[in-house]
């Protein structure tokens, strides 16, 4: 995989130890590539729902229970992935009820990003991240962000949009 270390798995066993009153656990990856690490971990573990959103080629599909991939195909471009983005949303949330999100926020759907890129724009990236926030600010979630994924000389302005223009 492009992961070093297991960032989310890590985190959310700190979490469960020091809290073991969060029981259930959405990973929301908007990331370019497949997020089969982390199904991989949590493939037994229901109490984990883990949502990738990726380019096809990446995507190795697990078969698990609480387990959403949307596949958008190489470019779909910024309307077509915020409407499979949105419908997403809507089957996890009537699917599964998490205690809190870990939302991996990728700088790598972006139309000229050096790791491929999914012919997202600047904006539609914005959008994106007003639409995973509105979806989980109006279900009173708590959320942990990752600025994952991003390979180019732009990453930084768009990981730094999401911050200053979403969470200030």
């Amino acid at each position: 995989g492009y992961c070093v270390l297991a960032d989310i798995p890590v985190a959310i066993h700190h979490l469960r130890k020091a809290h073991p009153e969060v029981r259930k656990i959405l990973i929301l990856d908007c990331d370019q590539h497949c997020g089969d690490g982390n199904t991989f971990t949590f493939e037994d573990d229901e109490t984990v729902f883990t949502f990738s959103i990726h380019q096809s080629q990446y995507f190795r599909p697990r078969v698990k229970k609480n387990n959403l991939d949307i596949v958008t195909g190489r470019n779909p471009g910024t309307r077509r992935y915020l409407s499979l983005l949105d419908s997403g949303l809507k089957k996890v949330f009537s699917d599964f009820s998490p205690d809190i999100v870990f939302y991996i926020e990728g700088a790598d759907p972006y139309v000229i990003d050096l790791g491929g890129g999914m012919g997202i724009s600047k904006e539609g990236l914005l959008m994106r991240d007003r639409l995973v926030y509105g979806s989980l600010t109006n279900r009173h979630l708590p959320f942990v962000v990752t600025l994952g994924g991003g390979y180019g000389p732009e990453t930084w302005e768009i990981h730094y949009q999401f911050i200053a223009e979403i969470l200030t």
